[in-house]
């Protein structure tokens, strides 16, 4: 039921079994609701202002499907390797999903919501991250070498280890552990702030 063009339609409970494959399908406006896509591959496929919520798509390839405004919510995620999809046109959203061991090396992420999501050992190497949100976010483990971090938000996230050496940071928001942990990377003592964070 996949195939073909389909707009504005909701898409219910439709399960794929690992491998398979979806060629040349188009979606506009589609609502996708539990659905199980892990492992399975949609090959040259269109996603247009979609919505996904509650979906499985661990290890699913995009490869060169375009992703346009696509919001993913409480989805699994786990081992996608975004850096399939046709990259020009890549403009992601997700909320409350989990991304652990996700590859989006590259990309240009520049303004994505990553909203309360589960971010462990993702690799975001040489990204473009600029204002992009990762509010309530854990980052544990999670490769940022490399990125563009200007005006990017990480208020509220958790296990933020951020390279100083290594990232271009302006008018990125940290919390005051990473800020510290930030200083410390540059050589920069600052005794108020020890004091405070309680370290010696």
């Amino acid at each position: 039921m996949l195939e073909g063009s389909h707009s504005d339609e909701r898409i219910e409970g439709v399960d794929l079994e690992p491998g398979a494959t979806v060629r040349g399908a188009y979606f506009e406006g589609c609502v996708f609701l539990r659905c199980t896509f892990a492992e399975a591959v949609f090959n040259d496929c269109r996603f247009v202002d979609c919505r996904l919520e509650s979906c499985d798509l661990r290890m699913v390839r995009f490869d060169q499907s375009v992703l346009a405004n696509v919001t993913l919510v409480r989805c699994r995620c786990a081992g996608v390797d975004w850096t399939r999809a046709r990259t020009m046109t890549l403009t992601l959203s997700f909320e409350d999903c989990q991304l652990d061991y996700s590859n989006f090396v590259g990309l240009k992420l520049a303004r994505t919501r990553f909203i309360e999501s589960s971010m462990r050992e993702v690799d975001l190497r040489d990204t473009d991250l600029r204002q992009a949100v990762f509010k309530g976010s854990d980052l544990a483990r999670a490769i940022v070498q490399n990125a563009d971090l200007s005006g990017t938000d990480f208020t509220d996230s958790r296990n933020c280890a951020l390279d100083a050496k290594h990232n271009r940071f302006r008018g990125t928001r940290v919390e005051l552990e990473t800020a510290h942990a930030l200083l410390s990377d540059l050589g920069v003592k600052v005794p108020s702030l020890d004091a405070l964070l309680g370290v010696d």
